[in-house]
């Protein structure tokens, strides 16, 4: 069987299910799998053998198990998906006029517990959706909720696009490589760029955000930027980011890409200043009436006493009060007053 016939074959069983499309990473696995190469034979941009080989491939053979009712590892692929069926020709063709929603949220986390931010998103889906601004940037500091923010607004937005991409840079891809990827995806796996030049990539991906819209989101940029530098300045050789972010914010399209940072890439600061569409989100710690459910969650809040002044000695930042709660729980049996004492603070009355 060819294999771009069987992916698209899944792709098309997976659409018919409701469920998203296989990701390019997910077509990478397949096809090398499918070859006989083994995980440390594959190069995958962007991600580490240990981690195709621990946390990628196995939920991809899930995905896969469900999807055929049968249980697929990387050395059966072969034999179980050449007897895939083809897919229900009840499947509805994708129209101009009813696009299918394509999404990849393979890079994106699970997010089990989110507080709030009720404004946060509602002023994010205005900008995005209402405004259509074709940059928007979400900036705070470790631990404040930026990524789980993020989740939440493409779970509320995703049905207003075409195509919904998510994509980490933790793994510090090179522009190259991102561009390719998102090609591939938004071009539905026909084009695939990577022997192209830069400038040809920044053209292909402006085409297509020209022709559909599409919501890209990038998180955690921080890990491309030169903490030791200048705010904003990029690491060596990733400077072809700039590109990237000045022709999506400055070039006319109907799509929007959404990132994440502790701080702001030194163009987007610049965009910010110059095009009144451009957007720049600083997020603050949760308020503390949205912030008490988080304790409450974990039994801190059956007294009063004490948790408003928790929340505020931490000004509401949802890591540190994960972290506090854990230690108000093992260490002070559950008593924020005594927690609160070690700060040298006083609970409230």
């Amino acid at each position: 069987m060819d294999i771009d016939k069987l992916l698209t074959q899944l792709n098309n069983l997976l659409i018919g299910k409701g469920e998203k499309e296989l990701s390019p990473r997910d077509h990478k696995i397949i096809q090398d799998s499918w070859a006989g190469k083994t995980y440390e034979e594959m190069n995958i941009p962007g991600y580490t053998t240990d981690y195709i080989k621990k946390m990628a491939a196995p939920s991809l053979w899930k995905k896969l198990s469900d999807l055929t009712g049968q249980r697929v590892t990387k050395k059966n692929i072969r034999l179980v998906l050449e007897s895939v069926p083809q897919p229900s020709s009840s499947i509805p063709e994708q129209t101009e006029s009813s696009p299918l929603l394509k999404l990849d949220l393979s890079d994106a986390p699970y997010v089990s517990d989110f507080y709030g931010r009720t404004n946060e998103l509602a002023q994010l889906e205005q900008w995005i959706v209402t405004d259509n601004s074709p940059l928007v940037a979400i900036l705070g500091i470790t631990g404040i909720g930026k990524t789980a923010l993020s989740v939440k607004l493409v779970e509320q937005i995703k049905d207003q696009f075409e195509y919904v991409i998510w994509r980490t840079l933790n793994h510090t891809p090179s522009v190259e490589e991102l561009l390719s990827d998102l090609i591939q995806f938004l071009s539905n796996h026909q084009e695939n760029p990577s022997s192209t030049t830069l400038n040809n990539r920044l053209s292909r991906l402006m085409y297509y955000l020209k022709q559909h819209r599409c919501l890209v989101v990038l998180d955690g940029v921080e890990a491309i930027l030169d903490a030791g530098q200048s705010s904003g300045i990029y690491k060596e050789g990733y400077q072809g980011y700039r590109k990237l972010l000045e022709c999506i914010g400055k070039k006319r399209h109907q799509s929007c890409l959404l990132l994440t940072s502790q701080e702001p890439p030194q163009e987007v600061k610049e965009l910010v200043i110059r095009e009144v569409r451009i957007r720049e989100f600083q997020l603050k710690g949760l308020r503390k009436e949205e912030a008490k459910p988080l304790l409450s969650k974990d039994g801190l809040c059956k007294s009063v006493h004490g948790v408003g002044q928790l929340i505020d000695s931490y000004k509401g930042h949802p890591l540190a009060l994960k972290i506090a709660v854990r230690t108000i729980q093992n260490c002070h049996n559950g008593k924020i007053s005594d927690f609160l004492k070690g700060l040298g603070g006083r609970h409230e009355s």
